[in-house]
């Protein structure tokens, strides 16, 4: 839907395509996947409320730590956004890696 909002045509990868996708791969189904948290992304309140979207202030290296106190899933996806510079500059997804310890 957000891309149609923004006049893009045809079929493009979003957060929630990539989680249901994941999902449906470990024959889990649902319903309506929940809002992403994005951890990286840069999306700044303009003073009248919009949000507005902004190259991200994260740098190459840059980690989260989370820690699960009960079993859980976990999908994790890189930004398939193209359009603004969610994903720098360049707006190409960007190589993630994880560890579970």
């Amino acid at each position: 839907m957000r891309y149609h909002q923004l006049g893009i045509k045809g079929h493009h990868a979003s957060c929630a395509e990539n989680f249901t996708t994941a999902l449906r791969s470990i024959d889990i189904e649902r319903m309506l996947p929940p809002a992403p948290l994005n951890l990286f992304m840069n999306v700044p309140v303009k003073v009248n409320g919009a949000l507005a979207v902004a190259a991200p202030d994260s740098k190459p290296g840059d980690h989260v730590e989370f820690e699960a106190e009960m079993d859980c899933v976990v999908v994790l996806s890189a930004c398939p956004h193209d359009i603004f510079p969610v994903n720098g500059a360049d707006c190409t997804p960007k190589d993630v890696t994880y560890s579970v310890l």
